[in-house]
């Protein structure tokens, strides 16, 4: 009876774990892909303003870069911005790798013959707390960018969101 306990146990905590790691968009994941396609890259380096056509349209920096002839940037403006968005992109690799740490440490617990739920909420919390920095670090990049601009550009940035 207790090796069928054991059995069904490790049964479940393989099918959980293995339904954790192969939908990544359920457990919060991004893929790479998605992580690049959040970054504005220029078509074509002779072309300014164009974007690439993965780009995210939601992107502060995708909306930024790509009015950025509207927006009458510098060419210190555009590197200011685009170092940003690079320091960005590079916490959020990094974050995704802390994250897939975490989901494997989690399926390991929930391998264990004794599943302890309080280590598994615990693991949980953790993967959890890594989205919340991601979202508090675009925040924080959003405003870096913002910044970045002039008032006249700032207006002419909202001029240009509110006639979409």
């Amino acid at each position: 009876m207790k090796k069928s306990v054991v059995l069904l146990f490790s049964c479940l905590a393989l099918v959980l774990s293995g339904s954790l790691l192969a939908q990544p968009e359920a457990a919060g994941q991004t893929s790479g892909e998605e992580i690049m396609s959040e970054s504005v890259r220029p078509l074509n380096p002779g072309k300014p303003g164009r974007v690439h056509r993965r780009q995210v349209a939601t992107s502060f920096t995708g909306q930024v870069l790509g009015h950025q002839k509207e927006l009458e940037l510098s060419e210190k403006q555009i590197t200011d911005i685009r170092n940003v968005e690079s320091e960005l992109r590079k916490d959020i690799i990094k974050f995704r790798a802390d994250q897939k740490i975490k989901r494997l440490e989690l399926s390991e617990l929930l391998q264990q013959a004794e599943i302890n739920f309080e280590q598994v909420r615990a693991k949980q919390k953790e993967i959890t707390a890594l989205d919340e920095k991601i979202s508090q670090r675009r925040i924080d990049a959003w405003e870096k960018i913002y910044n970045i601009l002039s008032p006249e550009q700032k207006n002419k940035l909202k001029e240009i969101k509110q006639k979409k």
